[in-house]
């Protein structure tokens, strides 16, 4: 249920404008039934809105993961390093938009 539906006004009242969507599901185990609150707990601008703000030549960190390995070739052929204190790949903002 959306956020102001019938069936969900005490949620409303509790969690406000954070309050994006009411599950009720029925647990056939225990015979009871479960409320669940979908909330939003942070709102910031997406990376892209703020992506024309960064200097091309700015150190950025990246996280690949293990199984790809083509990717993790192709970072660190382009020049990253890779930090065993923070195990992530640190390069330029410019390598790692391509």
């Amino acid at each position: 249920m959306n956020a102001g539906s019938k069936g969900t006004k005490k949620c409303q009242r509790e969690w406000g404008d954070h309050l994006i969507a009411v599950r009720y599901r029925r647990d056939t185990v225990s015979r009871s039934l479960l409320t669940t609150v979908e909330i939003v707990v942070d709102r910031r601008a997406e990376f892209g809105s703020t992506a024309k703000n960064i200097s091309r030549d700015k150190p950025v960190a990246l996280r690949v993961d293990y199984a790809e390995a083509d990717l993790r070739l192709k970072v660190k052929s382009a020049g990253a390093r890779w930090s065993k204190q923070l195990k992530l790949w640190i390069t330029t903002y410019s390598v790692a938009q391509n």
